[in-house]
C-alpha cells in the first residue's frame, strides 16, 4: 500500500514542467550548500554536526523555489497541498525537531532518558498544539488552490470566446 502525503493539482504541463525546473534549481542549491555546512561542521567542530544551518539552508532554498517558480511564470502556490498523512507526517516532523532541542536543553530534567513520562507528554502536547495550526495552513492552501483554478477555468473561457 502506497501513502500518498502531498495531494498535487497541476493546471497545464508548461506549468508543471517550470515548477519542477524551479524545484530542481533549488534542490540542487540544497544539496551542494549541504554537502558544504556538513563538511565544514566535521571539519570545524570535530565531527559535530549541528541541524540549525541546515534548517537555515533548507528556508534559504525554498525562499529561492519560491522567487525561481515566480521569476519563471509559474504558480508554484496552488499545485499542492497535503492529505491527511502528509499533514501528520509534517506535524510530526515539526514536533521531532522541538522535542529534540527541548530534550538537548532539560537534560537533567528528563533524567537522561527519552521514555520518561513527562518528556512524552511534553511530545504529545507539542503535537496536539501544532496539529491545527498545520491544518489551517494546509486548508488555505486548498483555498487557494480552488481559487486559482476558477481563475485559469475563466481564463481559458476568456481565450475560446475571442478565438
Amino acid at each position: 500500500m502506497r501513502i500518498k502525503l502531498i495531494k498535487r493539482q497541476i493546471l497545464d504541463e508548461r506549468e508543471e514542467q517550470l515548477v519542477n525546473k524551479a524545484g530542481m534549481e533549488s534542490f540542487s542549491l540544497m544539496l551542494c550548500g549541504s554537502l558544504a555546512l556538513y563538511m565544514g561542521s566535521v571539519a570545524m567542530n570535530g565531527g559535530v554536526v549541528h541541524y540549525q544551518p541546515f534548517l537555515l539552508l533548507i528556508a534559504i532554498a525554498s525562499l529561492y523555489f519560491m522567487y525561481r517558480a515566480q521569476h519563471l511564470g509559474a504558480n508554484y502556490y496552488n499545485s499542492f497541498s497535503l492529505t491527511i498523512w502528509g499533514l501528520l507526517a509534517a506535524t510530526g516532523f515539526l514536533t521531532l525537531l522541538i522535542a529534540c532541542q527541548n530534550f538537548q536543553l532539560n537534560h537533567a530534567i528528563y533524567h537522561n532518558s527519552v521514555f520518561h513520562p513527562m518528556f512524552l507528554f511534553v511530545i504529545l502536547i507539542t503535537f496536539v498544539i501544532h496539529f491545527p495550526f498545520m491544518l489551517m495552513v494546509n486548508i488555505f492552501l486548498e483555498t487557494l488552490s480552488k481559487w486559482q483554478k476558477k481563475l485559469f477555468e475563466k481564463y481559458l473561457e476568456e481565450l475560446e470566446k475571442e478565438g
